[in-house]
């Protein structure tokens, strides 16, 4: 299995980025969008198990560990 992670800082394109990944993955494959510090207006759904979003709490800096347990929540997709 393939996974993309997807970094993103108020990123106006993220539903996009995603549904071209989609588009042209071939195989088995899972994205984790990483939404760092901020929740996407408008919210962005996708009826897809194979797209999951984590969004933490407050920015992380590059040079901290990208994903800590205790600064994350799942975001139900």
């Amino acid at each position: 299995m393939l996974s993309v992670l997807i970094p993103a800082r108020c990123e106006p394109y993220l539903e996009q980025t995603i549904r071209n990944v989609l588009d042209n993955a071939r195989g088995e494959i899972e994205i984790i969008a990483i939404l760092d510090g901020y929740i996407p207006d408008p919210q962005i759904i996708f009826n897809d198990s194979r797209v999951r979003f984590v969004q933490t709490k407050k920015r992380l800096a590059s040079a901290q560990p990208l994903i800590r347990q205790r600064d994350c929540r799942m975001v139900s997709t």
